[in-house]
Parts: C-alpha cells; sequence; structure tokens
C-alpha cells in the first residue's frame, strides 16, 4: 500500500485549483473568442502550473 503525504503546499494547490481552471477559461475565451473545453494535458499542466504559484504566493504571504 503506498502512503502519500500532503504538505500545505499541495493542500493550498488543491484548493487552488478551480480558480486555476477558471483563469485558464478566461484566458481561453480572451484570446480566442471561443468557449474552453478540457481538451488535453497541455490544459492540466497549465492549470496545476498556475495552482502551484497561487499556493506558493499563499505561502509567502503567510510567512509575513
Amino acid at each position: 500500500m503506498m502512503e502519500f503525504e500532503m504538505t500545505l503546499r499541495d493542500y493550498f494547490a488543491a484548493q487552488a485549483l478551480p480558480t486555476a481552471v477558471k483563469i485558464n477559461t478566461l484566458q481561453y475565451n480572451k484570446e480566442l473568442g471561443n468557449e474552453w473545453f478540457w481538451d488535453d494535458e497541455e490544459d492540466a499542466a497549465f492549470a496545476a502550473n498556475v495552482a502551484y504559484q497561487l499556493a506558493d504566493a499563499m505561502l509567502k504571504e503567510r510567512q509575513k
């Protein structure tokens, strides 16, 4: 059985993921003028990247 540990960064990223998907949707709609739909691994990678950027920002603010 595999055990997984979730860091605070992982937790924040998971909480930020819906916002990251929304950001992806808004950016896509603005650039292409189309309705965005989940398409491929590139979309998933973008959303994950944004989620972790938001998590890193939260951790940075937390240390102030």
